[in-house]
């Protein structure tokens, strides 16, 4: 499926919380090597991920997205108030329900319309495609699409219970070990010429 695209990116906000952790030494905790034959290197060579931020145990999503949005908006020039929509697309979320989006706003002192888009690896696209229909109808001038992650808090639960099961537990969600922790942030606005923007989006089924 392609979508024509009715909107430009603006700006973009990117967070990274500040403790570092390398592939090595997560690999090293859960001794890869000695219990399961995989060098502690394993990651860093077959996936590429050397390293990933790590934030807090008491880190929520909206506070990474809410640091990754003030760079967009500040690298925008426009403030909170100016923002029609909101869309956090995390895979993380403060809580089921209010919207993390209404957090966001809320931190923000924003007035925008909010809601929550889920798509696992594919959230931030999700979220651009619904942004860019609400500016190609109208309804919308400018919309802040964010996310923040914090895969940190699974990952420590992983390691503790890989020390706890039996060797194949690992085998089979390894790939849980490649991800970290961050915030990203966007906005849209409606593009004023034509052949500048987003051109199309593609969706393959």
């Amino acid at each position: 499926m392609v979508v024509n695209g009715n909107s430009k990116i603006c700006s973009v906000g990117i967070y990274m919380p500040d403790e570092v952790v390398t592939s090595i030494s997560l690999m090293e905790e859960i001794n890869s090597e000695s219990r399961f034959g995989i060098p502690h290197n394993w990651i860093d060579t077959r996936v590429g991920i050397v390293e990933r931020r790590f934030a807090s145990s008491e880190t929520r999503p909206s506070e990474l997205a809410i640091n990754a949005s003030i760079q967009a908006l500040e690298a925008a020039n426009i403030k909170p108030e100016y923002i029609d929509l909101i869309i956090f697309c995390g895979i993380d979320r403060d809580y089921i329900e209010p919207s993390t989006a209404h957090v966001v706003q809320h931190k923000l002192g924003s007035r925008a319309i909010c809601l929550d888009v889920s798509n696992a690896c594919q959230g931030i696209i999700s979220g651009m495609t619904l942004a860019d229909s609400m500016i190609a109808s109208g309804a919308v001038e400018t919309a802040l699409v964010c996310s923040g992650e914090t895969a940190s808090h699974g990952i420590k639960q992983f390691i503790k219970r890989i020390k706890e099961e039996p060797d194949s537990y690992l085998r089979d969600r390894l790939g849980m070990l490649t991800a970290g922790d961050g915030g990203s942030a966007l906005i849209l606005r409606r593009k004023d010429k034509p052949n500048t923007g987003i051109q199309t989006m593609l969706f393959d089924s």
